[in-house]
């Protein structure tokens, strides 16, 4: 079935075909730090009316429907906690997952002492234009303003019971802040930055010795995801470090476990450049698939390689024809097999496919073309090559 002449590429020499395989090797490491990282778990969902509903209904209510919780033990260190938050959402500006924050700090005498001097600039202001604002709001409107604005401070023993148990769990104090609608956790950067402020409030809560607990499960799944990202590529270089070892075992030389890893590691690097070029992106369900690519394709260059040395020194091309249509065949079954997961409703399911068929077959080309030019580097030289391959009675 395979009948490709290989030897009329290579040129009657391995070195041009070796080059060139060089040359994408090198051109694919300076693409791989361009391979985009899916962050929005909407992008990685299918046809969802429910989720399609909750995104709409947050934009109208203005914020995230998963709020994050600050438990502290003492009633008076509520109005620190709120500074301290409101200096940090001014920090960030736009980017801070802050939005409102309430406790039962809102009742509090010093909250309305902080709050006084905006008032009493409130109540000059009614004042001064009392005449163009009573125009507007009219007579009623204005007269409830106004008391709300000359309201003294709330006396705390008048707080509710219904309300102290919605701000209390046991003994703690709890502090509710809801993220604006913008800045929901769908996307896992805004879990980033939800960590960060976070840290940031108890780093400064810390300097006054006020303990507290940040509560949110998308804090446990930013630690989930970290571990993801960084144990991701660690997991990818282990399995090739294994696999190399196995092939030292296996070939008992060297040289020969190079040759056989060379072509699985620039098959690698090529499908991460073509997921960079056609913009494939990695997320974190796709990315444990990558030390599977390993293991699937180094077969195909065992394969070979076994093959290429269990003939004479100068009959690659002989063995590439016969083993050649093997390997096709053994990638197109395992191709068929990942290529079902495209009709799959989740977004996520689809990208292990793209990824899988695109490392398939990049990996079958570099294990077809360019492992027997490893193989055949060097022997070219020799007498016997030569006479082998007919080269010196053609001068």
């Amino acid at each position: 079935m395979f009948l490709l002449r290989v030897s009329d590429i290579y040129s009657r020499t391995p070195f041009f075909p070796a080059a060139m395989f060089v040359v994408l090797l090198m051109s694919s490491l300076f693409l791989l730090p361009k391979i985009e990282f899916e962050h929005d778990f909407r992008n990685l969902r299918g046809p969802s009316p429910a989720a399609d509903i909750e995104g709409e209904t947050m934009k109208d209510f203005g914020y995230s429907f998963s709020p994050t919780v600050i438990m502290t033990p003492n009633k008076e260190d509520l109005f620190q906690i709120h500074q301290a938050l409101q200096a940090i959402k001014d920090k960030y500006g736009d980017q801070s997952t802050i939005g409102i924050h309430h406790s039962l700090n809102l009742f509090s005498l010093r909250e309305y002492k902080n709050k006084k001097a905006i008032l009493n600039r409130i109540r000059d202001k009614l004042a001064k234009d009392r005449d163009i604002i009573e125009i507007s709001m009219g007579t009623r409107r204005y007269g409830i303003l106004r008391r709300l604005v000359e309201i003294g401070p709330f006396d705390e023993k008048q707080i509710p019971d219904n309300l102290i148990k919605r701000f209390m769990a046991e003994d703690q104090y709890l502090v509710l802040i809801f993220s604006p609608a913008d800045k929901n956790f769908f996307d896992v950067r805004n879990i980033y930055q939800l960590r960060k402020e976070m840290q940031e409030l108890k780093a400064q809560l810390a300097e006054s010795r006020i303990t507290v607990s940040v509560l949110n499960e998308n804090l446990l799944a930013a630690a989930i995801m970290d571990l993801v990202q960084e144990k991701g590529p660690q997991t990818l270089g282990l399995a090739m470090g294994l696999v190399f070892l196995i092939l030292l075992w296996d070939f008992r030389s060297p040289r020969l476990a190079f040759k056989t890893f060379l072509p699985l590691f620039t098959g690698l690097a090529l499908t991460g450049a073509m997921m960079s070029v056609f913009h494939i992106k990695l997320n974190f369900i796709n990315m444990v698939m990558l030390p599977s690519i390993v293991g699937i394709m180094i077969d195909h260059c065992v394969y070979l390689g076994h093959h290429i040395l269990d003939y004479s020194r100068y009959q690659t091309i002989k063995s590439v024809k016969e083993t050649g249509s093997a390997i096709i065949l053994s990638a197109m079954t395992t191709l068929a097999g990942y290529a079902s997961l495209n009709i799959a409703h989740h977004a996520g399911v689809q990208s292990i496919a793209h990824v899988v068929e695109l490392g398939i077959i990049i990996c079958t080309f570099c294990a077809l073309f360019m492992l027997p030019v490893l193989f055949e580097m060097g022997a070219h030289k020799s007498p016997a090559y030569r006479a082998y391959k007919g080269l010196d009675q053609e001068k």
